[in-house]
């Protein structure tokens, strides 16, 4: 493995803190995002715990070939494909919310 040019040191350095910082969070953040699933959707704590299990097994497998397509071509076309769907959600009308789901939220007011 080579070693990166001293003047480029400071910029990985730059980038790898804010994205273990963050990564870090949204880690310690998944019980609370957990309960607040729970709550909106429905599930039960193992659901919410095992679609977190499936996030995490499936950016496994597919991180190694992603990273080898952005060395080889650059990050153009993976970040054009990732907001394609946004995109496409912004446009389809979003779904009435469950009575019981307002009702909730009303009654934790204070």
């Amino acid at each position: 493995m080579t070693t990166a040019p001293a003047s480029t040191r400071p910029l990985v350095w730059t980038l790898a803190l804010p994205c273990t910082v963050s990564h870090g969070a949204l880690y310690y953040a998944q019980p609370l995002l957990a309960v607040a699933t729970e709550h909106a959707t429905g599930w039960t704590r193992v659901q919410t715990g095992l679609a977190f299990t499936a996030a995490l097994l499936v950016s496994a497998v597919f991180a190694p070939r992603v990273g080898r397509h952005i060395d080889r071509r650059g990050g153009r076309h993976l970040l054009s494909a990732r907001d394609t769907p946004d995109v496409w959600g912004q446009h389809r009308p979003s779904p009435e919310p469950s009575p019981d789901a307002v009702q909730d939220v009303t009654t934790t007011l204070p």
